[in-house]
């Protein structure tokens, strides 16, 4: 028997295994390929660890000497995941004896690995793990290892699939590993040095100050820091940043606490220049941290000359503000319910208006506070306008905004579009006074839902439902009547349908009833009302006909199409389909009059043989608009033959 497996680390260098073929063999003493591990021929449950073939010890040493030489850690696990190989440099690198390695697995907790990061590298996630559950190679994956010893390496591992030349099978995982303790080191020298640059001033125009957060030291200045200051060359650095501060100690460790928690934060402060002069200052500052010792670095702007023209501003606005509400609470007043709500202590004022959409008289809801809105405002509505009204006192949302059901003096719900905005404000940036508006918007939320309720379709076909239908047929009634035009009403029924149902069940005469919905649909135009009544029922409403006979061109095509044998889930099914047309005719027709003659014309084509189209003959019905005697007979004989 012949084995042979590759083994391919994919790691350039000098010292990495590339392309490292073991083969299997017959072979003598002094061969020198490497050998597999391979199942043994008496115990098909596990394959063995990596061993010479036939007796060639000498194959075997030097396939160990190999190994050994590598300055590469070389891991080999079997299918199981336990580790059957391993060479020395491994050892050395992991600070692991043979005995502690040997049988471990990849998600042993022993190997406590990290990331690049610092934080924990789960065993499921490692490269070796990961060849077990995928079979596909790992390449470059970095950690870090705790040894045993208290030591730490990092380390760069690849791992690849070991499969069986002949058989294919999964064998186990090869994995190697470089020491890059070094690299590690230079790569955490260079960021630092970057991050250094990065943190210099020297080539700013910024005012930047480097401080120790432990005693408020400044450890560096920009050159800009420096002339801004005044102080003398050299005098800055060393300094404590509790000395330029005029607010206090306490203000200042309470910013410095800031940053240390948050890692950024921004502030105001006086600071006393080296000319005696005070600024106002605005400091953005940021925790940094540098050979292991945190900073924090801020970046300060002078705002003296700023915040007296803020403040000038403010003023000039704030009047302009109190005109401008004024005069928008005057026009929001017109053919509104106005309030005026005094936060803090919930008198509001309402005028007429505001009463009178809920159907009372002002006095008669005098007097009034905040709770005469409770009480009518519906519970559900009351609390989606409480968190509203949150928001904009946390100054979230500038104005406030939202429709609320009231109870009526009737008993009924009315909508109002309730608005309002926060007019007046306390220094400590609460709300005093609140100002907004009423609107009656029932009659809109009224055509909204009747707008849901025609928009509902049948959910088999895509069709109108039969209450759009009926909704549709009254409307189109009407509007025939206004224009003095004619409109036809078709009822189309399927023939034979209840045998493809039993024949071939459901689900094809399903499919069936979408195939026809369809072929009427397109035989149609757009401002015709379609619809599946129920079943295999359908009909059509043609609204502002010139000519009545124009129903029959779409009937005939429509009759041709279902006729046709369709196709349906390897079924060859075949239906027809009768139609019944009515018209209305002058400005007496009513809705029920159009469906029934249609319907006893439906009848009539389904007695003359289905699959056929009848129109209703006007003298089937008396001159009151009821059917006569006789066609009440023979539509009960033709109800009796409906399949």
């Amino acid at each position: 028997m012949r084995k042979s497996m590759v083994m391919n680390t994919g790691q350039a260098g000098d010292d990495s295994i590339d392309n490292v073929v073991e083969t299997t063999s017959g072979a003598s003493a002094g061969d020198a390929a490497l050998t597999d591990v391979t199942a043994s021929e008496s115990d098909g449950n596990s394959p063995d660890t990596l061993k010479p073939v036939g007796g060639a010890r000498d194959g075997g040493t030097r396939y160990k000497r190999l190994l050994d030489a590598l300055a590469e850690g070389v891991v080999v696990h079997d299918p199981n995941g336990t580790v059957v190989e391993f060479n020395n440099a491994a050892l050395s690198i992991l600070g692991l004896s043979a005995e502690q390695l040997t049988g471990v697995t990849p998600i042993d907790p022993r190997w406590s690995c990290i990331r690049d990061d610092g934080s924990p590298f789960p065993g499921e996630e490692h490269p070796a793990a990961v060849v077990l559950a995928t079979q596909k190679r790992q390449y470059g994956v970095v950690m870090g290892v705790n040894r045993p010893d208290g030591g730490f390496s990092w380390i760069r591992i690849n791992a690849e699939p070991l499969f069986n030349e002949e058989t294919g099978c999964f064998e186990g995982v090869i994995v190697s590993f470089a020491d890059i303790n070094e690299l590690k080191e230079a790569e955490v020298a260079v960021n630092e040095r970057e991050a250094l640059y990065r943190q210099m001033f020297k080539n700013t125009t910024a005012v930047n100050l480097l401080i120790d957060p432990e005693d408020g030291r400044i450890v560096d200045a920009s050159e800009a820091a420096t002339a801004f200051y005044g102080f003398a060359d050299g005098e800055l650095i060393g300094r404590s940043i509790l000395d330029l501060n005029l607010r206090g100690d306490g203000v200042v460790r309470n910013n410095i606490s800031d940053v240390l928690v948050n890692g950024t934060a921004s502030f105001t402060v006086c600071h006393k220049l080296g000319t005696g002069e005070v600024r106002d200052i605005l400091i953005h500052s940021g925790l940094i941290e540098l050979q292991e010792r945190k900073y924090i670095h801020s970046t300060n702007f002078d705002i003296t000359e700023r915040k007296e023209y803020e403040q000038k501003l403010t003023d000039a606005n704030r009047k302009l503000d109190e005109e401008r509400l004024r005069l928008n609470e005057i026009i929001w007043g017109t053919n509104a319910g106005t309030w005026e709500w005094h936060v803090q202590t919930g008198e509001v004022r309402f005028n007429e208006r505001w009463a009178e959409i809920i159907g009372y008289d002002l006095a008669e809801l005098e007097p009034c506070s905040i709770e005469t809105w409770m009480k009518y405002c519906n519970p559900e509505d009351l609390e989606k306008s409480n968190d509203l009204l949150q928001r904009v006192f946390a100054q979230q949302d500038d104005y406030y905004e939202c429709e609320c059901r009231m109870r009526h003096k009737n008993g009924h719900w009315v909508w109002v579009l309730d608005r309002g905005k926060v007019v007046e404000w306390d220094a400590d940036g609460k709300p005093l006074r609140m100002s907004g508006t009423h609107t009656d918007i029932t009659p809109s939320k009224t055509v909204e839902a009747d707008i849901r309720r025609l928009a509902q379709t049948d959910q088999l076909t895509g069709l109108s439902n039969r209450y759009q239908f009926n909704t549709m047929l009254s409307q189109i009634v009407q509007m025939n009547r206004r224009f003095d035009k004619n409109s036809a009403l078709l009822l189309l029924d399927l023939d034979r349908f209840k045998q493809v149902n039993d024949t071939y069940g459901h689900p094809v005469g399903d499919k069936l009833l979408v195939r026809v919905a369809e072929i009427i649909k397109r035989n149609f135009r757009e401002a015709d009302v379609v619809a599946r009544l129920g079943g295999d029922e359908f009909a059509v409403i043609l609204p502002l006909l010139d000519d009545i006979r124009q129903a029959s061109v779409p009937a005939e095509r429509i009759i041709q199409e279902v006729s046709q044998t369709h196709l349906i889930d390897g079924f060859e099914v075949r239906v027809g389909i009768s139609i019944g047309i009515s018209t209305c005719r002058n400005r007496l027709s009513e809705p029920e009059i159009l469906y029934r003659d249609a319907d006893k014309a439906l009848y009539r084509a389904k007695n003359g043989g289905r699959n056929r189209y009848c129109y209703f003959d006007d003298g089937e019905r008396d001159g009151d608009g009821a059917p006569n005697q006789n066609t009440d007979d023979r539509h009960a004989e033709s109800l009796k033959n409906k399949e």
